[in-house]
């Protein structure tokens, strides 16, 4: 599915990574600094024609009776990264975020939209389901991970971890419910 490339550019210490397959052609640049950075990430355009998506989140939700029931609209995509998170930078200073901070943004995402459920998608399925299994408005969801991008796409909202995986997919999501 995916081919890359990298490149250096040691007079600004650049570093080009271009994927090649389901994302067409994306370039992604790292900066000496936090990737994520605004400045950076907002004139990026993904190349993605999410129609070419719609028959495999179709197929996803057809074969899920949870996600079957879903207003999209009023949908809300937890995003947790664990796994190599855990140890990066390294195991004192883990990137994760914590429970509190993902608690704090359900309750600001709960105070300014109407969302009806919340689909928890991660790479810690065990982590998730011993987190908030019993919390009527979550869905807990764990698959591959092109699974889990395509559903993030089709929320109309998101909280994100720190990670461009979860990023890319709230930028196409916007690109979706982006009023024409």
């Amino acid at each position: 599915l995916f081919r890359s490339t990298e490149t250096s550019n040691k007079k600004n210490h650049k570093f080009i990574k271009v994927i090649k397959g389901f994302f067409l052609n994306i370039s992604l640049v790292d900066y000496s600094s936090h990737f994520q950075i605004s400045k950076y990430l907002n004139d990026i355009h993904l190349p993605v024609n999410l129609n070419n998506c719609d028959s495999k989140l179709d197929q996803l939700v057809k074969e899920n009776k949870d996600l079957k029931k879903l207003n999209w609209e009023k949908t809300c995509f937890i995003h947790i990264r664990r796994g190599d998170y855990i140890y990066f930078p390294d195991k004192e200073n883990p990137a994760i975020l914590e429970l509190e901070w993902y608690l704090k943004a359900i309750k600001n995402i709960k105070d300014h939209v109407e969302v009806d459920k919340f689909l928890i998608l991660s790479n810690d399925k065990y982590y998730s389901k011993d987190i908030f299994s019993n919390y009527e408005e979550m869905i807990i969801y764990s698959n591959d991970a092109l699974s889990d991008f395509l559903l993030m796409t089709k929320c109309k909202y998101g909280i994100l971890s720190p990670s461009t995986f979860s990023w890319c997919a709230a930028k196409l999501s916007k690109q979706r419910f982006k009023k024409e």
